[in-house]
């Protein structure tokens, strides 16, 4: 009897721990099912999530987009944000100022050397981030369209492709602490073989893909002689606010078989790529000789002289000057309040076609003694332009609409009114109305136009043949309209 009983109690611890293995594996089945339906519904959630669709959205919305509207959406967004970089002049990092690149000599020479010869290409600019950092450079070859040209690096590089920037020291005496940054190309790393359009691309020390700002240079050959003069239009409806550039191209011995397919000739209103003639033909051809005596096509509006600004004190006020502050968080400048020029008439002001020259008459170095200062700007007008921007527009930002020179409009006062970061030195500005519906800005709608205005226009010859598989700029020269 007594082993009978044991014999059931052993049953049944047996039975007990087959039923709790059975319980425990049937547990382990459910919560793998379990998981499994969740990885498949987080999966289908991910695909119909609010922020999913939401990028879908602006991924269809932005392939729908017309150009125009595209570039409007692409102009307020942080640069900082955006990947790669456009073939423009263009800065990314917002610790960047005072972009500057001509050639070495005198700031206000536009970024054109000669292929071979002891000219530099001049580069300077402003770190204001709190950290010093390093920089590299790299040069990319374009087209005479500003594109990727087909060329390897190997091809119009002689040297280091990549370079470190060594040359840099920090800024003294001043309420903005920031290291000055310097070189120029070509040097002994970097030489360059092939004449044509560059890009100048720095970037975050040895990060090609952390680009900080790209500029634009130009390296010519002098291959042909371009003879041009600026005359009044002779399209009637231009004459009293446009000027017309005719000029003939002679090549000598060099042969341009056929012009109208090798040549790409590019008119340039003071360094100023935005309104670029492009794609002129020759009207005659003639024994070693092109003419292109246009008259529409070759036509730019005159425009208004520049409107000038002197920052190079702070310790007095200048012309056009209402007050100067030094604040806890720097100095404080507020302009006199600017008007429309459109129905005034042509008045002479002694301006640099737009440019900005980084000049100090508190101290003995230009580029790390000169301090900056947040200037304020106004624009007197009665109600708000609707349907358009307006911007401060100049050479230092390489004249263009980008959201840190965009003016708002301040009902209270009828003024538009805007803020910028400038250095010590002498600026020449304007405001530019950029329309909803157009790509480019106009300058005549707040500033006018006119005949007298004195303006400098370079021409700029790219050839291309069967046997070149690339853009050469063979000829650049340059004609002033009513200079003094």
């Amino acid at each position: 009897m007594e082993d009978q009983f044991v014999a059931i109690n052993l049953v049944a611890i047996f039975v007990h721990r087959i039923i709790r293995m059975a319980n425990s594996f049937s547990i382990f089945l459910i919560v793998l099912f379990a998981s499994l339906l969740q990885l498949r519904v987080c999966a289908q959630e991910d695909t119909n999530s609010p922020r999913f669709l939401e990028d879908e959205s602006k991924k269809q919305n932005a392939q729908n987009e017309p150009a125009e509207q595209q570039a409007n959406t692409d102009a307020v967004k942080p640069e900082q944000e955006k990947r790669g970089y456009v073939y423009d002049n263009r800065t990314y990092d917002p610790d960047i100022h005072t972009v500057l690149i001509y050639k070495s000599g005198f700031q206000l020479n536009p970024p054109i050397i000669t292929l071979g010869s002891s000219e530099r290409i001049e580069v300077r600019f402003d770190d204001l981030h709190e950290y010093t950092r390093t920089f590299s450079y790299t040069v990319e070859h374009c087209t005479h369209d500003w594109q990727s040209s087909d060329l390897v690096e190997s091809e119009y590089i002689d040297g280091f492709f990549n370079n470190y920037i060594n040359d840099y020291s920090t800024a003294f005496n001043t309420y903005y602490v920031y290291t000055h940054h310097q070189f120029q190309i070509p040097n002994r790393d970097m030489r360059f073989t092939r004449s044509g359009n560059y890009l100048l691309k720095v970037y975050s020390d040895d990060n090609l893909d952390d680009v900080i700002f790209t500029r634009r240079f130009m390296i010519q050959e002098s291959l042909v002689v371009v003879n041009a003069k600026a005359v009044a239009p002779r399209n009637v409806a231009l004459r009293q606010e446009g000027q017309e550039i005719q000029f003939s191209i002679s090549h000598g011995a060099f042969d341009i078989n056929n012009p109208y397919r090798d040549l790409h000739v590019k008119l340039l209103q003071n360094q100023q790529w935005s309104n670029a003639i492009t794609e002129l033909k020759p009207v005659f051809v003639k024994n070693n000789e092109l003419v292109y005596d246009y008259d529409a096509p070759a036509t730019f509006m005159a425009g208004n002289e520049y409107r000038p600004l002197d920052l190079k004190s702070f310790d007095y006020s200048t012309e056009y000057i209402r007050t100067t502050k030094r604040t806890p968080e720097g100095y404080k400048i507020v302009l006199q309040p600017d008007e429309k020029r459109v129905f005034r008439q042509y008045r002479t002001i002694d301006d640099i076609n737009g440019q900005f020259l980084i000049k100090n008459d508190d101290g003995f170095e230009d580029h790390t003694e000169s301090d900056y200062a947040e200037v304020f700007f106004s624009l007197a007008l009665d109600a708000p332009l609707m349907g358009s921007d307006i911007y401060i527009y100049g050479g230092f930002n390489g004249f263009q609409c980008r959201p840190e020179n965009k003016l708002t409009y301040n009902a209270d006062l009828n003024l538009y009114q805007g803020s910028l970061a400038l250095k010590q030195g002498f600026y020449n500005y304007q405001y530019a109305v950029l329309e909803n519906h157009r790509e480019e800005p106009d300058i005549t709608i707040l500033e006018g136009s006119f005949r007298d205005a004195e303006n400098e226009y370079a021409i700029l010859v790219y050839y291309r043949d069967f046997s070149n598989n690339y853009d050469q700029l063979i000829g650049v020269s340059y004609v002033y309209a009513n200079r003094r």
